[in-house]
């Protein structure tokens, strides 16, 4: 299976992929415990401009709309714009430090100059902080870019806080009982709160961002070392492969103009194809052979015990082999444990 060049380009790449995700779970840790300062001071600005001390429903009312005019949508605003650079910044590391290792791997692999040039910073911008993403509404439309989507999250959030906050003081909930709205309570697990929404709109949105700075990183690789390179569609095999990315696995464009070759579906921008989107763009060369389509499972059998326990960590390997940790926890448990990029290398 791994004889040919292409293979072995593929497996590196995979491999490569799957670290990727442990490097976004840190970054996800990130994510989290600033939205988690931010809910503290949502909270802490709401016992101290209190609306329930009004009697009259219209001075409540009113009491919400100044509350999160005046303070509340200006902390979200900020702490959304903070995650936006920081995300930005921590994903030009990455596809700076992806293209290095690109040429790496495909070099060593094929025991030629394959890949000369790399690209330049501002092309890796262009690609990674100026690259569109698609909509949920519409998969392949592509709609802005990443801080333009952090700064929409953040709108999202403050309606959804403003609209139940609203709810709650027409139902003429206590203070304790409006907090709940937007924390969530102990019994559910904190899942039952605004934040709880807001938490999840992030780490999606983490995702897309993570796949859209490796592909194009990626991308830009073979753009400009187009002679014998080719781009080549990997989805992510199981459950929830979605039916863009299941119809383009293993479908191959040139490397500089995105043509399709041996058929007709259209690159678009590449990966990613809609959000959460899990696909990933491998390298591979004109004339290095056949790429095996397989599952993520299947490529960790594939790959033996030491990868699996480098990959997975050695307990969640171990389950992985007595048959414990099934396709649908794969991906979780490949995302739970964080990487730094210094630990992810070249």
């Amino acid at each position: 299976m791994a004889d040919n060049v292409n293979q072995r380009i593929a497996d590196a790449l995979t491999h490569r992929h799957l670290r990727a995700l442990r490097f976004e779970a840190g970054l996800r840790r990130q994510v989290l415990e600033q939205l988690a300062v931010l809910e503290s001071e949502i909270l802490a600005s709401l016992k101290a401009n209190d609306p329930t001390e009004f009697v009259l429903l219209a001075r409540r009312r009113r009491a919400i709309e100044t509350l999160m005019t005046s303070e509340i949508d200006p902390l979200i605003q900020e702490r959304y714009a903070r995650l936006a650079a920081l995300i930005d910044a921590a994903l030009l590391r990455l596809g700076r430090q992806e293209a290095t290792a690109l040429e790496t791997i495909v070099n060593d692999v094929a025991r030629q100059e394959i890949i000369e040039e790399q690209p330049s910073d501002r092309q890796l911008r262009a690609g990674i902080v100026n690259g569109i993403f698609p909509s949920a509404a519409k998969p392949t439309d592509m709609a802005t870019v990443g801080a333009d989507w952090w700064t929409r999250a953040g709108t999202s959030l403050s309606q959804r806080i403003g609209d139940s906050l609203t709810t709650g003081v027409a139902l003429e909930e206590s203070l304790v009982d409006l907090s709940r709205r937007i924390k969530g309570t102990s019994e559910n697990g904190f899942q039952d709160g605004v934040m709880s929404k807001g938490r999840a709109d992030a780490a999606r949105l983490l995702t897309t961002q993570v796949t859209n700075a490796l592909g194009e990183t990626r991308a830009a690789v073979a753009t400009a070392n187009p002679a014998r390179l080719l781009l080549l569609h990997q989805s992510v095999l199981d459950s929830r492969t979605s039916l863009v990315c299941l119809g383009r696995n293993g479908l191959k464009y040139t490397a500089d103009t995105h043509e399709g070759i041996g058929h007709d579906v259209p690159y678009l921008n590449g990966v990613p194809y809609h959000p959460s989107c899990r696909s990933s763009i491998v390298l591979v060369l004109q004339d290095g052979g056949a790429v095996a389509q397989e599952s993520t499972a299947q490529w960790l059998r594939r790959q033996g015990p030491a990868v699996q326990d480098e990959v997975l960590g050695p307990t969640r390997a171990q389950l992985f082999r007595d048959g414990k940790l099934g396709p649908r926890d794969l991906i979780d448990s490949l995302s739970g444990r964080p990487l730094t990029l210094e630990e992810l290398g070249v």
